[in-house]
């Protein structure tokens, strides 16, 4: 049998370039899976960590967090995969601060708990997109806006979902994002109407996922008027929003515009809207008369593993895959294998729209 080799793509100090080497084979724990990878995909906070030392308890440091490919082995305690298993899973490195559970790398380990399996039908490529994004966008309803997960217990800390008709509307900031698409198609999935702003090349697209109402974000007073019309229209108040932009300047003023212009047009109005938000925002001051919450999904590996269970655990994922009941974002594949990794970061600092980079693993 032919020695397992684990090429890694290492960055040795913060701000520097990647560089490839190579590792020992991680050893999965009893509750892991360790997976060939054959896809891997490039997230922002993949290049925030990488300019700006987030994140990264030492040096030299594996980063990544999507990946797609193969089990090659299972821990003692699982029983949901086997080897030879092709699988999607988020990797958690990043909260644990272990280099083998970085996805930058042939051999990586995931918990099984964010682990699911990809249907045969689904290329790894198109695979790649979907774990991260689609876990963000459930912790956004479930933890920022506090809805009940579907089959869970009532509790009096979450709200149930929506009920057929209704449509509490969703004003989300960033639409054509991996984390904005996967919003859409989830919350609308769950009984919510969804208006999004997105670049017009988009909008059809962002229609198509199921959004009710998209505008476009280069006028962003012109994005809110627009937003708070169809609302007015449809007889709604805009009780939530999502920020996937999180910029202090760009994005977050003109959603807060979007919940507090909303409740004062509101004929009769006792609730405050919520904002979520999913990067922080340091020394932001936020206006009063809404509530704004910041998401982080790997809350997931922790007080919200119900959330895990119910995207991963239930089969509910590999499920959506194989029927196309959601749609992954788009993957775009960026040469070079591992050697790509730093080119795909680079293209996300100056800005990716509707496209998710990935690599592929020789």
């Amino acid at each position: 049998m032919a020695q397992k080799i684990n090429h890694a793509a290492v960055l040795p100090a913060a701000g520097k370039d990647l560089e490839i080497v190579t590792l020992p084979v991680p050893t999965p724990g009893p509750a892991d899976v360790l997976i060939r990878s054959h896809v891997i995909a490039v997230n922002p906070i993949d290049r925030v960590r990488q300019l700006f030392d987030l994140m990264v308890p030492s040096y030299p440091r594996v980063l990544g967090s999507d990946t797609t490919g193969v089990v090659e082995a299972v821990g003692s305690d699982v029983t949901a995969f086997k080897a030879g298993d092709r699988v999607v899973a988020v990797t958690d490195g990043f909260i644990f601060g272990d280099n083998g559970r970085e996805s930058y790398q042939t051999y990586t380990v995931a918990q099984a708990a964010t682990t699911a399996k990809l249907p045969d039908s689904v290329p790894f490529v198109k695979g790649s997109t979907i774990s991260l994004a689609i876990m963000t966008a459930a912790s956004i309803i479930f933890d920022g806006f506090k809805f009940q997960v579907p089959g869970s217990e009532a509790s009096a800390e979450a709200k149930a979902l929506p009920a057929a008709g209704v449509g509490p509307i969703i004003a989300l900031w960033g639409g054509s994002s991996s984390v904005g698409s996967m919003t859409i198609q989830l919350a609308t999935s769950l009984g919510f109407s969804v208006y999004t702003t997105a670049s017009p090349q988009h909008h059809a697209r962002l229609q198509r996922l199921g959004a009710d109402v998209v505008v476009d974000y280069a006028s962003p007073e012109a994005a809110v008027e627009q937003l708070l019309a169809a609302a007015a229209k449809a007889g709604k108040q805009i009780l939530y929003a999502v920020d996937t932009v999180n910029d202090a300047k760009k994005s977050t003023p003109f959603l807060e515009q979007v919940l507090l212009k909303s409740a004062t047009s509101a004929a009769s109005s006792s609730t405050e809207g919520t904002l979520v938000y999913i990067s922080m925002l340091p020394k932001y001051e936020w206006k009063s008369g809404l509530k704004p919450q910041f998401v982080n999904s790997a809350d997931v590996w922790k007080r919200r593993t119900d959330i895990g269970a119910w995207l991963f655990g239930s089969g509910n994922l590999t499920r959506w895959l194989a029927d196309g009941t959601f749609e992954p974002p788009i993957a775009r594949v960026v040469p070079g294998g591992l050697g790509g990794l730093q080119s795909a970061l680079n293209q996300v600092k100056g800005g990716v729209h509707g496209e998710k980079l990935v690599v592929e693993v020789e």
